[in-house]
């Protein structure tokens, strides 16, 4: 139901939010050892942390699309 989805979209924000805004890495990067941070060698901000999120949605949809039509 659409709540159900709404609340894992909430739910992966938030993860994502605060894995990189307090520790600059997702369990994800920190396995291959990346780490975020912005120009001046600091924690990314909290725009710059929605940005990449909202960012993950057309690439998600440019792969499913490319996958699916190969």
């Amino acid at each position: 139901s659409l709540w159900y989805q709404l609340s894992l979209l909430s739910l992966s924000f938030f993860y994502y939010f605060f894995s990189i805004r307090f520790g600059g890495q997702t369990i994800g990067m920190k396995a291959w050892g990346f780490k975020l941070i912005n120009g001046s060698n600091e924690q990314p901000s909290y725009k710059q942390i929605a940005i990449r999120y909202v960012g993950f949605f057309p690439a998600i949809l440019v792969s499913v699309i490319y996958f699916e039509w190969s």
